[in-house]
């Protein structure tokens, strides 16, 4: 016989997990008395925030370490191109001008 009930509106157990005598427990949170049914959706609650600010905590980390990249990188630059710039050859070579008597300035006779 195949089981036809509609089971697409049943929710997951609520199930508090913890550990006895080194082995993992699971209690059904719905036999909890109403305090506790509110402790455990708080605790529940405290989860989840805390997982966000994990989240939010490793985007700052990355966020931080692409600005001390950033940083380096243009000070870096700066030094490289600005305080500690090779020296430009400071002789110029004189040009030697010579002036065509056989025409005007387009060497046109």
């Amino acid at each position: 016989m195949v089981d036809t009930t509609d089971k697409s509106n049943d929710s997951p157990k609520p199930t508090f997990i913890y550990e006895k005598d080194g082995e993992q427990v699971e209690a059904d949170a719905n036999t909890f008395s109403d305090e506790g049914k509110i402790q455990f959706a708080r605790l529940l609650d405290y989860r989840k925030e805390l997982e966000t600010l994990q989240g939010s905590l490793i985007r700052v980390q990355l966020d931080m370490d692409d600005n001390v990249n950033n940083r380096e990188r243009r000070l870096k630059w700066l030094m490289d191109n600005e305080i500690n710039k090779p020296e430009e050859d400071s002789e110029v070579e004189e040009a030697e001008v010579v002036k065509d008597d056989k025409g005007d300035s387009n060497g046109k006779s």
